[in-house]
């Protein structure tokens, strides 16, 4: 390679690689931000696990995955959720705002005076439930280090351009986007899992990474509603019968009544003819005595949505995993694709090249994932695409026949599909098992909870919760303690409940 070529090559990593250094620079803020939030959200569950357990209730994670609630690498590897969520959002944002900032505005001092007005606002927002430090901590830090960072390395602005080529790229990110937009079929998070991680053992380990640690990352901001076990105190100690009505109503909501001191999620207080739902010595909630078990769920579906901190945090990081992940992913693409075809094509080509090659990566990966239309599909065809060799024909039969809720023992495909190498044919045949009223698939419904596949395992739990055969539930719950999966535990206890059965002490 030549000096000149050589020097070009450095000059194009230096035009262009400097999103690269902001974008890591604010995603290395957000995690360190995410990890010590799950680390002590995992501190406090770790906590109220504990007092559930001594007070002699069934845990939900159980012993295996208490253990591991005050080591390190749950907290960081949960802590990735938040950071690829709203830190990529953050700061792709600020990285934007920046480059609006220092080549439109020629970085002027009233531009990040008015900026400040929105920022304020957005913070506003994030606390308007309750002050949440982590959720300030986001807001105020990630763009600061991603401006900071855009300030120092941003280069020159580049020669000027013809404006055909200036619309192109936003041209084809509109209609990339519009494309997208139109894939309403399912879940598009589903559809990429089972036609693009699970078609491939590096897939497989990504899919098994994102299910063990994603409830780690969960329980930081969900509501005591969509918590699976909650503690309360009763302290009406001079009327047993009225007790032991409440105590009732609150198992049946899974919040657990506990004789400790320490601190609970919820403590129910006589005053008068009132029942107070109190959180921190805080009234949140009043009812009376005869309305309480009556009325008890509804009750506590108010309780848990005035004490929640986390609604707008909660809706800024899932429209982050929706906006700023995959739009983190495009420009990565772009500046790769723009900095190596640099070295050997003219900067308006490359330009060009960039962007069109972006598209075309953007449709055959929205092609790969979206399954063919089968509405107005008669039988005949679906029992063809159950036995057909693509599975993407076999996955998208196998959501027909759960739509439809008819009986999957009666096709041809059954037998073999149950004993596919393929995770997604077994994950979406476990479950139309849920609406089989074959006897005979009960048996194979056990045996999928010995699938290797996590995700196998928890729709096996799922089918036998909608199924409601009650003999199940010595299965379940023998089962249980020796999960070492929070993922299969959650959908185990939720079968149980489905089931009928509730917490005792034991």
């Amino acid at each position: 390679m030549s000096l000149p070529h050589r020097k070009n090559c450095f000059s194009l990593l230096r035009q262009n690689g400097y999103p690269f250094l902001c974008l890591l620079s604010g995603l290395l803020a957000a995690q360190i931000i995410a990890t010590a939030q799950v680390y002590l959200s995992n501190a406090d569950l770790h906590d109220g696990l504990k007092l559930i357990r001594s007070a002699g209730y069934l845990t939900i994670p159980n012993q295996h995955i208490m253990n591991r609630l005050q080591e390190f690498g749950p907290a960081f590897y949960g802590g990735l959720f938040f950071t690829l969520s709203l830190g990529a959002s953050l700061s792709m944002l600020a990285l934007g705002i920046s480059w609006i900032w220092i080549r439109i505005f020629s970085a002027k001092r009233w531009f990040l005076s008015v900026l400040l007005i929105p920022w304020a606002l957005f913070l506003l927002l994030i606390n308007l439930h309750g002050f949440s430090p982590f959720s300030s901590a986001y807001i105020l830090l990630v763009p600061i280090i991603v401006f900071r960072t855009a300030w120092k390395l941003m280069p020159g602005a580049p020669p000027r351009r013809r404006w055909a080529f200036k619309v192109i790229h936003p041209l084809l990110i509109i209609l990339l986007t519009l494309l997208w937009a139109l894939q309403t079929e399912g879940n598009l998070f589903m559809s990429l899992r089972d036609n693009l991680l699970l078609t491939s053992t590096p897939g497989e380990k990504l899919n098994d990474f994102y299910y063990r640690y994603t409830f780690y990352p969960a329980e930081v901001f969900k509501t005591l509603n969509q918590k699976t076990l909650k503690t309360c105190r009763i302290t009406v100690s001079e009327n047993a019968d009225m007790k032991e009505a409440l105590e009732k109503k609150l198992l049946e909501n899974d919040y657990l009544p506990v004789e400790n001191t320490a601190q609970v999620d919820l403590t129910l207080l006589k005053e008068g003819d009132e029942i107070l739902l109190q959180q921190h010595g805080k009234t949140v909630v009043k009812t009376t005595i005869p309305d309480f078990p009556a009325m008890g769920a509804i009750r506590l579906k108010e309780f848990s949505r005035k004490t929640d901190r986390y609604g707008s945090f909660r809706k800024c990081v899932f429209f982050s995993l929706f906006t700023g992940l995959p739009a983190m992913g495009y420009l990565f693409l772009y500046l790769l694709i723009r900095t190596f075809s640099g070295t050997f094509l003219k900067p308006e080509a490359s330009s060009v090249m960039a962007p069109i090659l972006c598209f075309c990566v953007g449709v055959i990966l929205l092609i790969t994932v979206t399954p063919p239309n089968l509405k107005g599909m008669p039988d005949k065809t679906l029992n063809e695409m159950l036995e057909s060799r693509n599975g993407r024909e076999r996955i998208t039969a196998l959501k027909r026949v759960l739509g439809k809720r008819v009986e999957i023992s009666d096709y041809r495909a059954y037998e073999g599909i149950l004993k596919s190498p393929h995770i997604a044919d077994r994950y979406w045949l476990t479950k139309t098992l849920a609406y089989s009223h074959n006897p005979e698939t009960l048996t194979d419904l056990l045996s999928l909870l010995d699938d290797p596949s996590p995700n196998v395992v928890s729709m096996a739990y799922w089918a036998l919760g909608l199924r409601g055969d009650r003999s199940a539930t010595g299965e379940i719950l023998k089962r249980l303690p020796n999960s070492k999966d929070w993922y299969n535990q959650w959908y185990a206890y939720n079968a149980l409940r489905n089931l009928g059965w509730t917490q005792t002490k034991q």
